[in-house]
Parts: structure tokens; sequence; C-alpha cells
């Protein structure tokens, strides 16, 4: 058994590792990616904000089929890393900046998307099992494949242009289908066991109403993720704004994951000594801290100062909110309240990437920014009366 938890627990961090190295050339390089393919600013917004709302239904009715029992995680897996490979293939063949490429790259980065509450769900599905893993190594072990990747992509896209983004992702996509599956044959049995066992209706309308508290902190939460994945994803007018460009885009998305590795490695460790709740409002509140730090960085300096806030709130939360859907959700529900934590905050940003994109072209950046900081600050103050 404890041969079976290690070689676990080594598969779901390589796969982990992954998926942030694809992570990072398919969502935190695209604005960088679909400029450079001809489309403009509110284009690329849209194609963002098409792929969150895309991602939210997948992840709604995925996760209600893995709660019923319909589809088990090697499906889910293959299915969704299967459509980020071809997705990618297309789009790397592609030349134009063309209707299809905007629908394929959207489904790629709805697939990635999607797959964050999947990678949870697993984890989850491993504890319920009796095969537990340190979430914080594996999650912090995959900051520091998406801090080297980062920075190497950006210094490739300084030299090269971002052309070669799609054909890297796609081979990622398809190592971690491999490692998928190898998980999930290691816990095939016990699989089956839960399945069959978990309850065969329940809509996520049901859920939300029996767990209102949860759904308020869920709607609070998803504010501030979804102004933080706006900055994200526009982050490359931030960073030119200071000063900077792509290779110091590149740099930056570096830095910020490798101050949150160390946070990750000794979550366990800090929630011994913290309450989980505590934790989860520090890490939102650090949260807020950062965007409005980056709505005031006029260069450099204040740039990176305002990113080391990223430890505390990007690198405490993330850790955090999967153990608060976990302990605050009953079992039977644990794929909703997973996949919502996940997809809630992704349907926000359908609305506020396709506002900045406008914004940006007609307003310029700072009114965006300002606009979105005050938003989470909302997004606060709801989360502090339900946490």
């Amino acid at each position: 058994m404890d041969h079976k938890r290690y070689s676990s627990f080594r598969l779901y961090t390589l796969a982990q590792c992954l998926y942030w190295v694809c992570g990072c050339a398919v969502v935190s390089f695209a604005v960088v990616y679909l400029r450079d393919k001809g489309f403009s600013q509110s284009q690329a917004g849209l194609i963002c904000s098409a792929a969150a709302g895309l991602s939210f239904l997948l992840t709604g009715t995925l996760s209600a089929l893995m709660d019923s029992g319909r589809v088990g995680p090697a499906a889910l897996g293959s299915g969704l890393f299967g459509l980020a490979a071809l997705s990618l293939l297309v789009v790397r063949l592609d030349v134009r900046a063309a209707l299809l490429t905007a629908i394929l790259y959207a489904l790629a980065i709805a697939a990635m998307q999607t797959a964050v509450f999947f990678y949870n769900k697993l984890y989850a599905d491993l504890s319920y099992l009796g095969i537990p893993l340190d979430f914080g190594i594996a999650r912090g072990l995959g900051s520091v494949s998406f801090s080297l990747a980062s920075f190497r992509f950006g210094m490739l896209i300084r030299d090269h242009g971002s052309r070669f983004l799609p054909g890297i992702a796609a081979a990622l996509a398809v190592l971690q289908l491999g490692c998928v599956l190898a998980l999930c044959r290691k816990a095939r049995g016990a699989d089956h066991t839960e399945r069959k066992s978990a309850p065969k209706n329940g809509s996520l309308f049901r859920f939300l109403r029996e767990h209102r508290r949860f759904t308020r902190f869920l709607i609070g939460a998803s504010l501030i993720s979804a102004s933080n994945m706006t900055f994200t994803t526009f982050l490359i007018h931030i960073t030119e704004r200071a000063g900077g460009s792509p290779g110091t885009l590149g740099v930056l998305n570096a830095y910020m994951a490798l101050i949150e590795i160390p946070v990750m490695l000794c979550y366990s460790r800090i929630r011994a000594r913290v309450s989980l709740r505590t934790l989860v409002a520090i890490g939102l509140a650090f949260y807020c801290m950062k965007l409005w730090g980056f709505t005031l960085s006029v260069n450099l300096p204040l740039l990176f100062l305002a990113a080391t806030m990223h430890a505390l709130s990007f690198g405490l939360f993330t850790p955090a909110a999967v153990d608060y859907v976990k302990d605050s959700v009953p079992q039977a529900d644990s794929a909703k309240g997973q996949g919502l934590m996940v997809s809630t905050p992704v349907l926000c940003s359908c609305v506020t990437l396709a506002v900045f994109g406008a914004l940006l072209d007609h307003l310029g950046l700072v009114p965006a920014l300002c606009l979105f900081s005050s938003l989470s600050l909302l997004g606060l103050l709801l989360c502090l009366r339900s946490v």
C-alpha cells in the first residue's frame, strides 16, 4: 500500500507539473499569441471570454456526471486532454487570424481551465479512497515548472515570436493524458466502489440551495478570482505600461510562480497552526492588495513589488480553497463543490474579460484596472461575511 501511495503521489505530481507548463503556454501567453496571430485586443478578450463561458458549462456538466457515477475520471481526462491536444495541433497548422483559429484556441483554453477542477477532484477522490496526497507539495512543484517554463517561453517569444506555443502545449497535453490514465488504473478498484455508492440524482441548483453559506462565499471569491484572471490575461499591457516587454512578462510570471512555491510547500504545516477559514480570508485579502498594486504600478520596481503579494494570495488560497471545499461539502457532492469553486470564477470572467478588452480599446488601461480592482473589494466583503 505504501508503494501504491508513493507511486500515485509521483504520478499526480508529474501530471500537475505538466499541466502548469501547458497552461503557461496556452493561457498565460494567450493574449501575446493571439496578438501575434493578428487579432485585436477586443477580439482576444472575446476569445478568452468565450473560452471561460465554455469552461463553466463543461465544468458544471462534468461535475454532475461524475457525482452521479455516469462518467469516470479516466474518460473525463481523456476527453479534456484529447480535446486540448487536437485543437492546438490544428491551430498550429493554421497561419491566419481566422474564425477557425479563434474557435479552436477557445476550446483549448476551455479544456485547460476545466482541467483545474479535474485535478482538484482527483485529489479529493484519492484522499477519500485512502491514498492521501500532499496537495501543497504537488501544486508547489507545479509552480516550479510554471516558473521555469514562463521564463523560458518569455525569452523564446522575445527572440523568435510566439508561433511555437501551440505545438509544445499539444505535446504536453498528450503526456498529461498518459499520467492520468496510469493514475486512474491504480485506483480503479476503489473508484468503482465509490461510483456504485454515489447518489444518482441532484442538480447544481439543489446543491446551491442546500449550501447557502458556501454559495455566498462562492460569489464573493468568484468576483476576486475573475478580476485576478482578467489581470493575468492582460498582464502584458500592465507590464508594457511599466516599461517592460514580453520578455519581462515571462520573468514576471516566473517570479510570481517562484514566490508562491514556499507557501505551497509549507501549506500543511501552516494549516496545522492556523484555521482553514482564516487562511482562506488571508489569501483573498492579499488578492485584492495585489490587484490594487498592479493598478498603481507605473514602473517595474512597483510592478514586481505588487507581484510579491502573489505568494500569500494565489500561493495560500489555492490549496486552502481545495481543502475548504473538501471539508465543507459532503463527499457525495464533492465534484459539484470542487467544480463550482473553479468554474464560477471562470463564468464571471466571461464578462470581465470581454469588458476589459472593450475598455482597453475605448478608454485605456487605467480605467479598466481601477474598475476591476474595486470589484475585487466587493468580493472580499462578501467572502468575509460568509467564510
